[in-house]
């Protein structure tokens, strides 16, 4: 008997708010390079090299982060890969029902959180042959962590026998308090859910059907009525997909269904929920602290710090978290590092952009960063990588060699891009160019001098 052809999927569409200032909504934890130099997202893609007969991934994002979510599946050799873009977020069960739409009911998912961190590869394609078994034979599979302390901040798996072996699942238990985590560990029979599962497309799609028909019939239709852009990524229809309940899989079927089997998984888990819980997974240093970035730190100990675009200087603090993005400084108690979820929720109540909007953003032409306002105008630094074209809304005034150019179709002497209000700015040489731009509301050419002028870095 062949083995079963694995599909990937990849959930992506999370905004991470326990991880702001860092992680927001345009660029969310799963696109930044927490544990190591590449990004979760990345990293997660880069796990699946030791998974047998794989298929190219099918990724399920927002359109908010298509383009870098597109740009990192290029990166780590994923060119053949899908993309599948939510117009809003539905939870887990309808992310999962487009994608078991969009390949062959015969195919084995594995569905994986995009932002989780894993240190041992090849434990993790051990669980994975394992479960691609169990799912080829009618099973639908999840996978529990074996947990290395009484953790209060997650899910329980309960089984009926040693956790020690792929076993049935018998009951689903929520996020404890810490005595029954306690009792949950010294009884051996409890893991940790992880919200990795693998089952066919066909298999779950029936069962999904069964219990939440109408998840199911949404899905369906979104994908029927479904387009794709330029990038060939499916975009789905917004109608269609709305109407589906907001529902995770665990609900929908995990809990309900009478074929669920865990695997067991020992493989150096996280999902890095909070700052804090970063330390478990990065290197410290001999104070006990996680230093990344620009930061000087004098008796401090226990303590996560990380600097992005400023320096961060620390003195006589322990056990604390401090981060810093170029518009946004958190410090918190470690032990509070859950609560920075309801600082997000103030400042959206206040309608602070910085609890969503990054000040630096990817796109499919390079990047844009926010450098400041000249009253309601945002001056902004795209970086237009060779080749693409940045389009751009509003009014568009630039600088180029001194001169302010408006209108029309140039190309100024000497520069590395033309100017088309049409078709944006493109960048036609082997050089990335960083560009000052400013969108006006209303008369660009009037603020012109006002920029401050378009370089060229090779």
């Amino acid at each position: 008997m062949s083995e079963a052809a694995i599909v990937p999927v990849i959930l992506s569409g999370g905004s991470g708010t326990r991880l702001w200032p860092a992680s927001r909504l345009e660029t969310p934890k799963q696109l930044l390079a927490l544990v190591g130099e590449h990004s979760l997202l990345r990293a997660t893609l880069g796990r699946l090299e030791g998974v047998a007969s794989r298929q190219p991934p099918v990724v399920v994002c927002s359109q908010i982060q298509a383009g870098a979510v597109r740009q990192e599946m290029e990166a780590a050799g994923h060119h053949q890969g899908v993309v599948i873009i939510e117009p809003e977020g539905r939870n887990t069960a309808p992310a999962v029902a487009v994608a078991a739409y969009a390949v062959d009911p015969d195919a084995v998912l594995l569905v994986m959180p995009a932002d989780h961190v894993l240190g041992d590869v090849e434990a993790f394609a051990t669980a994975v042959a394992a479960g691609a078994r169990a799912a080829a034979s009618g099973s639908l599979v999840t996978f529990g962590v074996v947990p290395t302390h009484a953790a209060t901040g997650y899910g329980y798996i309960r089984t009926d026998q040693d956790a020690a072996g792929v076993s049935p699942v018998a009951e689903f238990v929520e996020k404890p308090d810490l005595a029954d985590a306690e009792r949950f560990i010294a009884g051996g029979r409890h893991l940790w859910n992880s919200g990795m599962f693998m089952f066919t497309a066909g298999h779950y799609l029936s069962e999904l059907a069964r219990f939440e028909p109408e998840v199911a019939a949404a899905a369906a239709a979104a994908m029927d009525r479904a387009d794709t852009d330029e990038t060939g990524a499916v975009i789905l229809d917004r109608e269609a997909f709305a109407r589906s309940p907001n529902i995770s899989i665990d609900y929908a079927v995990m809990e309900r269904t009478d074929a669920a089997l865990v695997v067991p998984l020992d493989a150096g888990w996280s999902d890095v929920g909070s700052w804090a819980s970063l330390m478990d997974v990065a290197r410290q240093d001999s104070n006990g602290n996680v230093i990344v970035g620009d930061v000087i730190a004098e008796d401090v100990d226990g303590s996560y710090l990380r600097a992005d675009g400023v320096l961060l200087a620390v003195v006589g603090l322990s056990d604390v978290v401090a981060v810093t993005t170029p518009d946004a400084v958190l410090v918190a108690a470690k032990d509070r590092a859950e609560d920075v979820k309801t600082l997000v929720d103030r400042l959206r109540s206040q309608g602070r952009s910085e609890a969503d909007q990054s000040p630096v953003t990817v796109q499919e032409w390079g990047s844009a960063e926010v450098m400041g306002r000249i009253g309601t105008a945002a001056v902004t630094k795209h970086v237009i990588t060779p080749g693409a074209t940045a389009r751009l809304d509003g009014g568009v005034a630039v600088v180029v060699q001194g001169k302010a150019v408006h209108g029309g179709t140039s190309r100024a002497a000497g520069t590395a891009f033309t100017i088309d209000p049409a078709d944006g700015l493109h960048n036609g040489t082997d050089a990335d160019t960083v560009v000052v731009v400013t969108s006006w509301p209303d008369q660009p050419a009037a603020h012109g001098d006002r920029i401050l002028r378009t370089e060229t870095h090779r």
